[in-house]
Formats: structure tokens, C-alpha cells, sequence
């Protein structure tokens, strides 16, 4: 029953190391790229709603445009922009990428997102006092910005390590943690022990076959059907799972660098819908829906063929007793 229970063990590690490259290429494709993505835009749209909250109510610095004075609404766009990025920030959440920590670091960001709301509603509502639209501006940038210029333009930290307090410095910390998540899918250990286990179960399983089939013919005097179907699936699921495996991670190291270009700091929102649906589409391709299925089906077929040949095997051993039995007899 050699034959039967390397066949079992070949499928069962070549299923571990398949299934393991897929789940994290759904856990990227699904949750991760999502993620980063909506983090992206969400970072890049509240940088926007400070330009145009600056745009209406300053900038206050007198030696590159003048104040303004009288009357003047945060307007439209602000509000879409901010509405936007909460959106975003809402959709992270509901992506399921988040552990426990960074769903919490996620809620205090979206707090802070109503503190800078407030803080440009103020304001807002009193633009006609030039005093208190500089207060709530610069409120407003100090929650968004952990360095900013005169112009209550956001600047990266000055100090790299330092840990970022305000908002748009937590929204990149956090999409640089799941950045390097993402990064970490395809350099997981875990499919190449497998498959380095699995190319020797595979050769011993087709060794130990194809000398079978030779002792039938040669000995037995019979082509078994059961062990060549067998050998044939054996070369069909491992060949199947062996290049889905293959193709996946190939994919996956490929979106690294695609991932990464999410952070460059001057993309648009459009820009980065664009990059988060090639993303998408080359895991996609590299990793269909239905491609777990036909390897589940495969794996079944291939059990099936598995369990028929070792049945074969004993019922040869019954219509065929061994040579100490033929002279016991």
C-alpha cells in the first residue's frame, strides 16, 4: 500500500504549498492592496481639503499673498474633499486588513479627521473675524501636519524615526505597516519548505509507481488501468497546483513594487484608483476565482485515482498469492 499513501502525501503537500501561496494572494488582492489603496487616497484628499482651506482662508503669510478680508465660504469643494477621505478612511476599516492594534490606531485617526472638521468649521463660521479664521486654520493644520510651513503646508517629520502624532503622519505610518505586510506575502517561508519536501514525495511517489506498473506487466502479466490513470493524475494535479503556485507568487512580488508606488506623495486620487485596479486585475490573472475550485476538484479526482489504485493492488494480492505461498501450498 506504498503506491497509494505516497500518492496521498505528495497531493497533500503540493494542496499545503498551493493553497498557502493563494491565501495570500487573496489576503493582498482582497484586503491589503484595498487598504493601502484607500489610505493613500485618503491621505492624499485630506492633504487637499488643508490646500483648499488654506486657499479660502489664508494663506497668512503676508510676504507671499495677502491677507484676505471680508467674507469668504470654505465652499464646495473643501467639503467634498473631506467627505471623500472619510470615506476612504471607512473603507479601511471595513476591509478586514487591520489587526486589533491598527484597527485602534485607525479609530484615532478618524477622530483626529472630526477634530481638523471642527477645527475648519470654526473657521468657517467666523470667516468675517480675521482673527479667529487664522485660529481655526492653524488648528486645523497643527492636528493634520507634524511639521508645516508658513503657508500651513504639510512637511514630512524632520526627524525620520520620530513617531508621528498628527493625522497625515498616522494615515503613513499605517499604510507603511501594511505596505511591508504586503511586501511580506511573498517572502513567507512557508510554500518553499513545502515545496522542498514536496519535489522528493513527488519523485520517490513516481519511482515507486513506475516500478509497480513494471512488476505488473512483467510478473503479474496485466497493464493495471487503476495505477496508470494514477500516475497520469499524479503528473496532472501536481503539474496544476505546482505552476498555479508558481504563477501566483510571481504576482505577488510583481505588485510589490506597484504597492510601493502608492505613498509617492504627489499622486492624485484618480492616479491611485488607477494603480489600486492593476493591482487587482494582475492578482487576478495570476490567481482567477475559480482556480482554487478546479484545484480542490483536482485534489479530489486525484484521491479518488489514489484510493482506486490501492484497491487494485490488494485485489492483485488476492488473485495473485506470493511465491512462499504457492510452495507452502
Amino acid at each position: 500500500m506504498l503506491v497509494p499513501a505516497l500518492a496521498l502525501l505528495a497531493f497533500a503537500l503540493t494542496a499545503g504549498a498551493y493553497f498557502d501561496v493563494h491565501g495570500r494572494t487573496d489576503h493582498v488582492r482582497d484586503r491589503l492592496a484595498p487598504a493601502v489603496t484607500d489610505l493613500a487616497t485618503a491621505r492624499v484628499l485630506l492633504h487637499g481639503a488643508q490646500e483648499e482651506a488654506v486657499r479660502r482662508f489664508g494663506p497668512f503669510d503676508k510676504e507671499q499673498v495677502p491677507e484676505r478680508k471680508g467674507q469668504v465660504a470654505i465652499g464646495d469643494r473643501y467639503e467634498t474633499l473631506l467627505s471623500s477621505g472619510r470615506q476612504a478612511l471607512d473603507s479601511v476599516g471595513r476591509s478586514a486588513a487591520l489587526d486589533a492594534r491598527q484597527a485602534q490606531q485607525l479609530g484615532i485617526i478618524q477622530g483626529l479627521v472630526q477634530s481638523y472638521s471642527d477645527a475648519i468649521s470654526m473657521a468657517d463660521q467666523n470667516r468675517e473675524n480675521s482673527g479667529m479664521r487664522k485660529a481655526g486654520v492653524n488648528y486645523g493644520a497643527d492636528i493634520l501636519c507634524d511639521e508645516s510651513t508658513k503657508a500651513l503646508k504639510c512637511e514630512d517629520l524632520k526627524d525620520p524615526e520620530a513617531e508621528p502624532i498628527a493625522l497625515l503622519g498616522r494615515i503613513a505610518a499605517l499604510e507603511a505597516e501594511l505596505r511591508q505586510e504586503t511586501r511580506a506575502q511573498s517572502a513567507a517561508l512557508t510554500p518553499l519548505l513545502l515545496a522542498l519536501v514536496t519535489l522528493p514525495a513527488a519523485a520517490l511517489l513516481a519511482v515507486v509507481l513506475l516500478g509497480t506498473l513494471r512488476f505488473c506487466r512483467r510478473r503479474l502479466r496485466l497493464i493495471s488501468a487503476p495505477l496508470w490513470a494514477l500516475l497520469a493524475l499524479a503528473a496532472s494535479v501536481y503539474g496544476l497546483l505546482a505552476a498555479g503556485a508558481l504563477e501566483e507568487h510571481a504576482a505577488q512580488r510583481a505588485v510589490r513594487d506597484q504597492v510601493h508606488e502608492l505613498s509617492a506623495p504627489e499622486s492624485t486620487q484618480e492616479q491611485l484608483a488607477r494603480k489600486g485596479g492593476e493591482i487587482t486585475d494582475r492578482l487576478d490573472e495570476a490567481g482567477p476565482v475559480g482556480w482554487a475550485q478546479t484545484a480542490r476538484i483536482a485534489l479530489g479526482v486525484g484521491t479518488a485515482g489514489a484510493v482506486s489504485a490501492g484497491l487494485a493492488l490488494y485485489s492483485y494480492g488476492l488473485g495473485y498469492p506470493s511465491a512462499g505461498r504457492r510452495a507452502v501450498a
